[in-house]
């Protein structure tokens, strides 16, 4: 009988999938908002994008494998490390991924196929030459997450025609802030975790503090910073959906209030991270759906407009 554990590591992490997922779903909603034509999402696209992503985790696992080892922390998520995977099966998965969603990617249309090559090439350039250079890979993790987006609107339509690209940035430039956000303050969590006496929680909002502080004092940062507040006043002001932007500030808000009132003693920082972010995708693609769904919310979109 197959294990957890295992079963987990076969799909590489659930909370990965459904992330990914989500930004592809968003970019479906997204056709759906701007030009108000239901339409659904290709999903052969789905399984062609999710299948072929999925093995960039094990490529990165195995290419990081010893530097990983001496890292007392990453044994709990990365299934190489813990037991679930052994490095041939973690290889075989890889292949197996790759090769049938860039199939799978190449039955759906040209543009889809070119992107998911395009995001596979950077994802290389990520792992493999941009770690050390900060801006290059700031810069190309915001197109990653923007191809995400795009790859749902394109398995809609071949047609970038009305195509968002300055909510899009946005989406991909503040979930990139996001992913920075999360990975220094779990590591200032795990190097300082047997070394202070406060309660994980009171700890947690002094070194939310700091996060953003080292965050907004670099310059590259604080230059994406400024980008995306741009790309949102501009996307308010050029697209057709100001209500949906006002809805989807007030859900972050909302949410990043409630992440405080984690209890300090049931704090894990990689699921409560995941956690947030797939709810707060789920709640923002619902609100999306219905404000251009029900006509009451639409007339109110429309008056706004």
């Amino acid at each position: 009988m197959v294990s957890a554990k295992r079963l987990k590591a076969l799909v590489y992490d659930p909370l990965y999938i459904a992330r990914n997922s989500l930004l592809y779903i968003f970019g479906t909603v997204l056709y759906f908002v701007v030009t108000g034509q239901m339409s659904y999402a290709s999903l052969a696209g789905f399984f062609g994008f999710i299948m072929t992503y999925n093995s960039i985790y094990y490529l990165n696992d195995l290419k990081d494998y010893e530097e990983d080892k001496r890292d007392p922390y990453k044994w709990q998520s990365k299934p190489l490390l813990n037991g679930a995977l052994k490095k041939r099966e973690a290889a075989i998965l890889y292949v197996f991924y790759l090769v049938s969603g860039l199939l799978i990617s190449f039955s759906v249309g040209e543009t889809f196929f070119q992107l998911v090559v395009s995001m596979l090439v950077l994802n290389f350039l990520h792992s493999f030459l941009f770690k050390k250079h900060y801006t290059l890979l700031f810069a190309n993790m915001v197109i990653i997450q923007m191809i995400k987006v795009t790859l749902g609107w394109i398995s809609v339509t071949s047609s970038f025609a009305d195509f968002p690209l300055y909510f899009v940035f946005f989406i991909g430039s503040t979930y990139s802030l996001g992913y920075l956000i999360y990975k220094k303050e779990k590591s200032l969590i795990e190097v300082n975790k047997n070394k202070f006496a406060m309660r994980k929680r009171e700890y947690f909002k002094e070194g939310v503090k700091k996060v953003f502080g080292r965050l907004l004092g670099n310059r590259t940062n604080s230059l994406f910073f400024m980008l995306a507040a741009v790309s949102l006043l501009t996307s308010y002001v050029l697209y057709p959906f100001r209500l949906h932007i006002i809805v989807m500030l007030l859900i972050s808000a909302a949410f990043a209030v409630l992440i405080k009132f984690v209890k300090g003693e049931k704090f894990n920082l990689y699921t409560t991270y995941h956690i947030f972010i797939v709810t707060l995708l789920c709640t923002i693609i619902i609100a999306f759906f219905l404000i251009t769904y029900v006509p009451e919310f639409s007339a109110i979109n429309q008056i706004l407009a």
